[in-house]
């Protein structure tokens, strides 16, 4: 039969592995908690950085856009409609139609669609007019719906309210 009985230096140094290996765990455990949080920092820092690439395209995007705008001016002793574009980027096949209230006429002359429309480039600060014919039944407020394909090869669209 064996005797458990330990000497006290025995017992002093199962005491003191004791302590190491609670000492072991402890820091086991908190090195764990921090390597967890260090991975979720790095996967909020990744969603960030995915947030701020998709902003920057975006930004970019919008620095390479055009924006068309319709605006009818009296010019000389006529009335013309002007297509022009203020935005920083190029449209191409530029188009446009106008929705008039069914009691009142278009002031568009076709000959002048025909011959310039689709607008093939449109590029920044530039402008195309035509001649149009407004008479008392022609409609004061209408709506244009232009559509283009700008330089990213993108199909845009745009409803303006135009008054004459």
């Amino acid at each position: 039969m064996r005797d458990w009985s330990f000497s006290f230096y025995e017992g002093l140094s199962l005491l003191i592995a004791l302590l190491a290996a609670v000492i072991s765990f402890i820091s086991l455990y908190r090195t764990h908690r921090v390597a967890a949080r260090q991975l979720e920092l790095q996967e909020a820092q990744a969603a960030l950085a995915r947030f701020q690439h998709d902003v920057l395209a975006r930004k970019e995007a919008e620095r390479r856009r055009a924006d068309i705008r319709i605006a009818v001016v009296e010019r000389g002793r006529g009335h013309r409609l002007i297509v022009s574009n203020i935005g920083p980027g190029s449209a191409r096949d530029v188009v446009f139609d106008i929705v008039v209230p069914d009691d009142k006429e278009s002031f568009l002359i076709e000959s002048e669609m025909k011959e310039l429309l689709p607008i093939t480039e449109l590029p920044t600060g530039h402008e195309v007019s035509m001649l149009v014919a407004p008479t008392m039944g022609s409609a004061r407020h209408f709506l244009a719906r232009i559509a283009w394909i700008g330089e990213d090869g993108e199909h845009e669209r745009k409803d303006l309210e135009v008054t004459l």
